[in-house]
């Protein structure tokens, strides 16, 4: 796969850090990063979990799930429109969730994700971070992240 990234996006995919943070204008790549950095992660790391979420379902399917739709390889991923999820060949998974109201992050009460990616992290409050970072949990031995995309505007 030939891959172009930023050199901002490379510091955001290379990132070691617990919790990593990727900001700046409208356009500048964020999504595209986050979605460059869960394929990598997909693949390097066999049956890894990973959530991807927006606040609201309707902006995840206009912007993200539509851009992951056009990126990433059929050779390597399937995508499952109903539940929302690319299967990858090693058993990895990219999930892609929402939280539009405070008690949406019970969907997640189980769950366990290796990385945990907010795309407009603004649009989340304290308590939704707060919560669905304690998801980011395992003993797979895999790097535990939340890796967060904004654009800080207002």
């Amino acid at each position: 796969m030939d891959i172009q990234i930023t050199q901002k996006q490379r510091l955001f995919v290379d990132a070691k850090q617990t919790e990593v943070l990727f900001g700046g204008a409208a356009g500048g790549g964020k999504s595209h990063g986050q979605l460059i950095d869960a394929l990598l992660f997909a693949l390097a790391y066999p049956k890894s979990k990973q959530l991807i979420l927006r606040r609201t379902f309707p902006a995840l399917a206009k912007s993200i799930i539509r851009t992951s739709l056009e990126m990433y390889p059929r050779e390597v991923a399937k995508y499952n429109g109903s539940s929302h999820v690319w299967t990858f060949a090693n058993g990895s998974i990219v999930e892609f969730g929402n939280c539009d109201i405070e008690r949406d992050v019970y969907k997640y009460q189980s769950a366990e994700y290796d990385i945990m990616r907010f795309d407009e992290l603004t649009h989340f409050t304290e308590s939704m971070y707060t919560y669905l970072m304690s998801r980011v949990r395992g003993t797979n031995g895999y790097p535990k992240q939340v890796k967060s995309s904004t654009n800080p505007g207002g």
